[in-house]
């Protein structure tokens, strides 16, 4: 009779381990998409924002250093912004950052985003 455990086995140390780093993975994955989906939010709500202080791209990226295609990937959630950045566009936005946060979670409840 051979003692070794089936591969499909439940028990097997293998499966054990190949289920836990599968966990892993899936969590991982989870944590990134969510972070994704938080990027997206804060950038739909600088993106208005922005529009709401009749600023252009170009103006906002001249008042922070960068081009007008970082604000762009910022607004699509495509890069995240740093909170040093996110501090330094409330300036040029003229707003502090705790409405800039009072807004973006306003505007996340009531637009279930």
């Amino acid at each position: 009779m051979n003692d070794a455990p089936h591969p499909d086995d439940p028990t097997s140390s293998n499966t054990s381990s190949h289920n836990y780093q599968e966990y892993n993975k899936a969590k991982s994955n989870n944590r990134r998409l969510k972070t994704i989906v938080e990027d997206r939010i804060i950038g739909k709500n600088l993106r208005w924002l922005r529009r709401q202080r009749h600023i252009s791209q170009t103006r906002l990226g001249q008042g922070l250093g960068v081009s007008f295609q970082q604000i762009q990937k910022y607004e699509q959630g495509e890069n995240r912004l740093s909170l040093s950045l996110a501090i330094r566009t409330c300036k040029v936005l003229r707003i502090s950052p705790v409405d800039f946060m009072r807004i973006l979670m306003y505007r996340r409840k009531t637009h279930n985003d």
